[in-house]
């Protein structure tokens, strides 16, 4: 039972630095350096990235001691008297007049090893060395406004006016008053699993002027003061992964978030047969009927007029909630695109036409089509009055249900030669991807070797972006590389190093 009873309790975090993050901080980013240090390839003897780390600081114009106490940390970052095997985390409060409160803290492995540190420092730096502040915590001055505070149980590094009252502050907040610690967004953030996590809670932004404006404009019976947003990083081998999510801090807000993922619908098969995967792609399906209904309540507050607000809903009604967009190249005249809203009729092209009508050069080619210019020579005469020429023509019209526009008459409403991966999008209301492979197709129109090379590295190192919605109220954010043994940090690393070399 004692020897079950050591190991549980060698089990348990003994983390202290959580605490210490206020309870009205804005902005909160938590990092789990050990598992950082794992992913970015610095774990083990032969790793490449520590080799050439270690020679780029033999090179540095530090000492030799202060090289080695480097190089020691490196190998084993508690060396530095930080317990990074522990979570460590970096925070800022707002005012109205901007950042009050900004603030890195973290757990100790050993005050003492951190003492000779900056002691070292100090003196290679000519500046005083560690001091005692009351209450016996150490620190040493960063600045007029700054200073690191430590005991031997936590780290603090931030802004500071009186390191007394600091220490005063700090030694309340690891007590429990004070403290961050048990709100339920900061508990989500503190049980993701990634590499680095962040948080913003919206009841931190009360002091800053643009609150008051956003604040209005919540649905009635919200309070924007329960919102929170987490974010999550995982690096894993072929991708990194951000997941982002909100997190409702009451009930009636909760409850919204499922009525308003509600609106969300699958991207079906109908909306990529005209699309390619030559290069940026998107797609949006909604339910617009139901979205209109959710915020008709809030939109009375800006038109009174019920006339007004009828035609609002009936603009809102002829759109179907489809969008489709291929971005697959450029030429000297621009972006080559084609882009398809869904439209239930031509009421939605007739006010984009009417409102170019009365500054482009528009051009009827078909029946419920129009060309129209998107690029143009610009001329300056003397007087510094500007002269613009089209010098490229677009189409935009209405056809088989869909409002659409196009720098590239001829592929429009064309099947590309190679269907869209349909099969690879993920979630519903919403999906973007990029496929790296389109800066290989650009190589040809840069005459600069340099940036071919540039092009050409970044095209053979990633695979693709992905944005997308999932089914549980998530968004992931989705980047991959090439070599699927490294993660993605360590192909940026690679990618950096070689153009570093």
């Amino acid at each position: 039972m004692a020897l079950l009873a050591a190991i549980l309790l060698s089990s348990c975090s003994k983390q202290k630095s959580a605490k210490l993050v206020p309870e009205d901080a804005t902005f909160v980013m938590r990092f789990d350096v050990m598992q950082t240090t794992e992913k970015c390839g610095l774990k083990g003897d032969n790793s490449e990235m520590k080799k050439w780390l270690k020679e780029m600081l033999s090179q540095s114009e530090m000492s030799k001691k202060m090289r080695d106490q480097v190089l020691e940390i490196v190998e084993d970052p508690t060396k530095s008297g930080i317990d990074f095997t522990e979570p460590i985390y970096v925070y800022a409060s707002m005012s109205k007049n901007g950042p009050k409160d900004i603030g890195f803290v973290a757990d100790m492995a050993s005050s003492g090893d951190l003492t000779d540190l900056l002691n070292d420092i100090a003196k290679e730096s000519d500046q005083d060395g560690v001091e005692k502040a009351k209450g016996g915590a150490s620190y040493i001055e960063l600045g007029k406004e700054g200073a690191i505070i430590y005991t031997d149980d936590w780290f603090f590094a931030g802004m500071t006016d009186d390191v007394d009252e600091t220490v005063e502050t700090l030694t309340a907040r690891a007590s429990g008053e004070g403290s961050l610690e048990g709100n339920k967004a900061f508990e989500a953030m503190n049980s993701k699993k990634g590499v680095m996590q962040f948080l913003m809670l919206y009841a931190g932004l009360s002091n800053m002027p643009e609150f008051k404006e956003a604040k209005q404009m919540m649905p009635e019976g919200l309070e924007i003061e329960d919102m929170a947003v987490v974010a999550d990083l995982e690096l894993n081998p072929g991708e990194a992964l951000m997941t982002g999510e909100m997190v409702a801090l009451s009930k009636e807000l909760e409850d919204y978030m499922k009525e308003t993922y509600k609106v969300m619908k699958p991207i079906s098969k109908e909306q990529t047969k005209y699309i390619s995967d030559n290069g940026l792609s998107l797609f949006v399906n909604l339910d617009v009927t139901k979205l209109f209904g959710m915020y008709e309540k809030l939109l009375k507050k800006y038109i009174e007029n019920e006339e007004e607000l009828a035609s609002v809903k009936k603009i809102v009604e002829d759109f179907t909630g489809t969008l489709s967009l291929d971005l697959y190249s450029f030429d000297d005249n621009g972006p080559l695109l084609n882009a398809y809203v869904g439209t239930k009729d031509t009421q939605p092209l007739d006010m984009v036409v009417g409102s170019l009508l009365a500054d482009e050069p528009l051009e009827q080619v078909a029946e419920k089509e129009f060309t129209v210019p998107y690029s143009y020579d610009t001329e300056w005469d003397d007087d510094y009055n500007m002269t613009r020429t089209p010098k490229a023509w677009g189409l935009v019209g209405f056809r088989d249900g869909q409002t659409f526009f196009s720098t590239d008459k001829e592929q429009a409403f064309t099947t590309p030669g190679a269907a869209y991966p349909t099969d690879k999008i993920k979630g519903k209301g919403f999906y973007l991807r990029f496929n790296f492979q389109m800066l290989n197709n650009l190589k040809a129109n840069i005459e600069d070797e340099s940036a071919q090379k540039v092009f050409n590295e970044v095209a053979n190192t990633f695979g693709e972006v992905e944005c997308y919605n999932t089914d549980d109220m998530k968004s992931v954010f989705r980047l991959t590389n090439t070599d699927k043994s490294k993660t993605t940090i360590e192909a940026i690393i690679g990618l950096v190093k070689k153009f570093i070399d």
